[in-house]
């Protein structure tokens, strides 16, 4: 896990890896008795990751516990999250990213024949000034 530093939303698949990493090691450390407490393991998993990335997470959870305004499960102060929780919406938030990419890559090959046309016109010579005749 010594390679994962400065993992950013835009980077799903180092952040899979991560996760798939961390969740290992994690599993280890947290069994009876556990040798580091949820609040810890937290900030262990955030700690590679970008500042703001790291704040969108929180953020994000903030905003669904508010929204859902459900009350919390008896929790200590420092437990604001589980890590099941912060690593589902660090993972959410990089695939709404990915998505997010992935469609405007298709939008720009939808944009291309049309660029060709317009090459093609002026070669024909039915294009003058950005307008057919």
């Amino acid at each position: 896990m010594d390679n994962c530093s400065q993992i950013t939303s835009g980077d799903l698949n180092q952040l899979q890896a991560y996760r798939r990493a961390f969740s290992a090691e994690a599993k280890k450390l947290q069994r009876d008795p556990p040798l580091l407490s949820n609040h810890e393991i937290v900030h262990c998993f955030l700690e590679p990751l970008t500042e703001s990335f790291r704040t969108r997470i929180l953020d994000n959870l903030d905003l669904v516990r508010m929204i859902k305004s459900v009350p919390d499960k008896v929790r200590r102060p420092e437990d604001r999250f589980t890590l099941d929780e912060i690593m589902e919406t660090a993972i959410a938030i990089a695939r709404s990213l990915h998505t997010s990419y992935s469609s405007i890559d298709e939008v720009s090959l939808e944009i291309e024949p049309n660029k060709n046309a317009r090459s093609l016109m002026r070669a024909e010579g039915r294009w003058f000034d950005g307008d057919f005749y």
